[in-house]
Formats: C-alpha cells, sequence, structure tokens
C-alpha cells in the first residue's frame, strides 16, 4: 500500500488533515496519560501548521497517498550551545510523528521517519532525537523494533502541581 507514498512538504491546504491526524494521536495520549496531555482544539492545530511553513531550520513532511494525507513528521534542527555538555553539534529533534488510525503498520511511518533522517543529514545534522510516553508501546516497538539504529539514552521525569502548589 505504501509503494506509492509521497513523502513531501506540507503546503497550507494539508494543515486540516495533519489537524485531524494530531488530535487523534493527542486523544491517543490522553487515553495513555490523562493528567499530562489533552486534546486540543482543530482548528487551532490547523492554524498552527498552516503556518509551520514559514519556521526556518524546521519541516512538516507529510506522507500523502492517492491525495489523502495519511500522516506526517515534525523536524527541528538544534544548534549546540557553547557551554553545552552535548557532543552533538547539530542535532535534529523530531517534535512529532503521527500516522492516521487506519495506516498504521503499513510502512507510513517508517517512510516519514527515514524522510525526517534524510531531510536532517542533508542540512548537516548529527543526530536525529526523540521522545515518547513510557506508556505508548507501540511507539516504542516502533523504534526499537522496526526502526534500524535507535537507542534509549535517558528518561524524561514530570512532577505535576496541583492548585495548592502541591
Amino acid at each position: 500500500m505504501t509503494e506509492g507514498l509521497l513523502i513531501r512538504p506540507i503546503v497550507s491546504a494539508d494543515a486540516s488533515a495533519v489537524a485531524r491526524i494530531y488530535c487523534q494521536a493527542a486523544s491517543e495520549a490522553v487515553a495513555r496519560e490523562p493528567s499530562h496531555f489533552r486534546v486540543p482544539e482543530l482548528d487551532a492545530v490547523a492554524r498552527d501548521y498552516e503556518a509551520r511553513a514559514e519556521i526556518e531550520n524546521a519541516v512538516v513532511l507529510v506522507g500523502e497517498w492517492d491525495g489523502a494525507v495519511l500522516g506526517f513528521v515534525d523536524i527541528r534542527l538544534n544548534r549546540r550551545d557553547p557551554s553545552s555538555m552535548r557532543r552533538r553539534e547539530l542535532i535534529a529533534y523530531v517534535q512529532e510523528l503521527a500516522v492516521a488510525e487506519g495506516h498504521r503498520s503499513q510502512g507510513v511511518g517508517k517512510q516519514l521517519m527515514e524522510a525526517a533522517e534524510a531531510w536532517a543529514r542533508e542540512r548537516g545534522a548529527d543526530a536525529l532525537l526523540l521522545d515518547t510516553g513510557t506508556k505508548n508501546e507501540g511507539a516504542i516497538r516502533f523504534y526499537e523494533v522496526k526502526m534500524a539504529g535507535y537507542r534509549r539514552i535517558g528518561l524524561v521525569y514530570i512532577k505535576e502541581f496541583d492548585e495548592s502548589g502541591g
């Protein structure tokens, strides 16, 4: 099915489709971690992705098949601060990867990530960094089994404060 998948930069006409896929992914994140995630308003997400084409050192790539957007990957370049302990000079960061529910496990995400890797390499990035939740077992399997070369390097912690400041 993904043999004819076209990977290309987002255009304003894609914003609504990307927003629907993003909000679907947000809904799934809420189911895993309701205290941390929320489903944003669809129109706000669409406006945000419509403006993404204007961000320097970043790109949103969409996977289109037969005229329909099936998924997207949002990538940004991060240059090392002079005082950083990090070895890598320029790292590409995957802000978001999402594939429409009916098109998962068909190679769409893999092709999007491979395109993200190519985009990052073309711009001189030393590595591609991303994060996912510990309860997102599908994403963990995807990166550790289906994608070559990805390894865990850390954990992300959060302490949420309630209204009383606790």
